[in-house]
């Protein structure tokens, strides 16, 4: 893929992507500590955004230079679409202090762009749900680094990834897409009451 030529990365490591806000609502603990474990594996963790958690990011980087954790900004809108497919998995976390108030919205362009998910936060929240049910990625608990690791080493199959893949796009075209949903907003406001 051209992007990824473009970025160094190579084509035999798990680019492993967190995109979008770096805000207070979203957790990085466990992301960081796999960083951490997994310095020595062909695994690429890069984190696009910004927001208030950004300069804790930075300065585990400056802390840990071995970790392969890449900063970015947020991706131009140009090229938004070639940059979520460039990674093999994306990266959701949500705070469960902040579940029912807050849904990330990231998971509607990862299906769209056809990756999976490594959502961390609460299975209840509509995030865990829409990763349960589209098959499409794992859910892992807050505090499960365990649970977090041994997601990314499934994630490292290509065949479980394409599986997840395909289930991520089919959810994407019924779930998330703008017309049907529009369709489905529109007959519920026109329904009789």
């Amino acid at each position: 893929m051209e992007l990824r030529r473009k970025r160094g990365w190579k084509d035999d490591e798990l680019v492993v992507m967190y995109s979008g806000n770096m805000g207070l609502g979203h957790r990085f603990t466990e992301i960081l500590a796999a960083a951490l474990a997994m310095r020595n594996e062909p695994v690429r963790f890069v984190l696009c955004g910004g927001g208030r958690k950004k300069p804790e990011l930075e300065e585990f980087v400056r802390k840990h230079p071995a970790c392969r954790v890449e900063l970015r900004d947020y991706a131009a809108a140009d090229e938004l679409a070639a940059h979520l497919r460039s990674a093999d998995v994306h990266l959701a976390s949500l705070e469960e202090a902040w579940t029912g108030t807050m849904v990330p919205s990231k998971l509607q362009g990862i299906f769209a762009a056809g990756r999976p998910v490594i959502f961390i936060g609460a299975g209840e929240s509509s995030i865990g749900r829409w990763v349960r049910e589209s098959g499409a990625g794992w859910c892992v608990p807050a505090g499960d680094n365990a649970g977090f690791s041994a997601a990314l080493r499934e994630a490292a199959q290509p065949a479980i990834r394409a599986e997840m893949a395909a289930a991520a796009l089919r959810f994407a075209k019924n779930r998330f897409d703008r017309r049907i949903n529009a369709a489905r907003v529109a007959a519920a406001l026109l329904a009789p009451r």
